[in-house]
């Protein structure tokens, strides 16, 4: 309830709006506060880009611009990163707690987001003439898929229809455990796994984990308890946990041209994944080949078309990990 006063706030009390910016682009602003009003979102979002660009360091843009990207369902990773740069280049704003609740339902959005893309995969996946072998690769790179979003009820449910030994479908949940932070219960799933190599691995990204977050002693636990023959072991660990702090570090230090980057063309975040309003919509007409609504296709660009949904969820979830981990103050 707090966003949608913001929201109102902004949006309606215009005139105290307007008082806020430079003379040079407070016409275009006004344009673009009056397209929100209408409720025409894309239109306010290209008035309030092009005073951006006149205005760079005016912070109220970008607050504008995360206000109306977050009205358009499947742009929440847009909204939290002009958020982002909103809170980057107002570090003080009275609305600083507000905006950081607005960014982490932004954050649960997204999910839905995810979870349709990979709705579609599956359903992509299901009309192949697939091998049990096969079927069984889809559901571990679903599973993957899933643990990369966070979301263990439905990596365990990808999981569980799997025909694979038990230690294939046991790793990817370890994995989310560890990354949720629930060491314990990586430490339980890992005393099922019966592979030495697999058992090790995820002995290694707990150690890495526990240092990263502080807990030294809990890492040196974990690595005396793994066993490892591996003389290059610890020293393994510590060159991840360096590259891991310093890959947070940078993140955390993130500049106001770090998150302008975001929205660079080149760059992934604004591939065509990111930027869709109706999901069926993008899946229909984006993706080409086709392999959807019955419409049988040859199986080398079915394969073109799963592949590169698959990649455009990996963009979406990797891209929600790196901004989250630059909001992280």
């Amino acid at each position: 309830m707090k966003f949608i006063k913001i929201l109102v706030f902004f949006f309606v009390i215009s005139s105290m709006a307007y008082a806020a910016f430079p003379p040079e682009i407070d016409p275009i602003m006004k344009l673009g506060i009056e397209a929100a009003q209408k409720k025409d979102y894309l239109q306010a979002i290209n008035f309030f880009e092009e005073a951006q660009k006149i205005s760079p360091n005016t912070a109220d843009v970008y607050y504008n611009l995360g206000l109306a990207e977050s009205q358009i369902p499947g742009r929440e990773l847009r909204a939290m990163a002009w958020f982002g740069a909103y809170l980057v280049a107002n570090p003080n704003a009275s609305n600083k707690d507000a905006i950081k609740e607005q960014i982490a339902s932004l954050d649960e959005k997204s999910l839905n987001t995810i979870a349709a893309l990979m709705k579609f995969w599956m359903e992509a996946n299901e009309k192949r003439d697939q091998t049990q072998d096969a079927k069984d690769d889809t559901l571990w790179r679903s599973a993957n898929l899933w643990t990369s979003a966070g979301d263990l009820v439905h990596a365990k449910e990808a999981l569980a229809k799997m025909s694979q030994p038990l230690d294939r479908v046991l790793n990817p949940i370890a994995f989310l455990q560890i990354k949720n932070g629930d060491y314990a219960g990586a430490r339980e799933t890992n005393k099922l796994i019966q592979t030495e190599k697999w058992q090790l691995a995820i002995d290694f990204e707990i150690a890495i984990a526990q240092r990263v977050a502080g807990d030294i002693a809990g890492s040196d636990k974990t690595i005396e308890e793994a066993h490892s023959s591996d003389p290059d072991f610890r020293k393994n660990i510590q060159s991840n946990v360096d590259y891991q702090l310093e890959r947070i570090n940078r993140a955390q230090a993130s500049t106001l041209a770090d998150w302008l980057t975001l929205f660079n063309p080149k760059e992934p975040f604004t591939v065509e994944t990111l930027l869709f309003k109706d999901v069926d919509t993008y899946i229909k007409t984006l993706l080409k080949p086709v392999y959807y609504d019955n419409q049988r296709h040859e199986e080398d660009e079915a394969g073109v078309f799963i592949q590169n949904l698959e990649e455009s969820i990996g963009t979406v979830t990797n891209m929600r990990d790196h901004i989250k981990e630059m909001i992280k103050k």
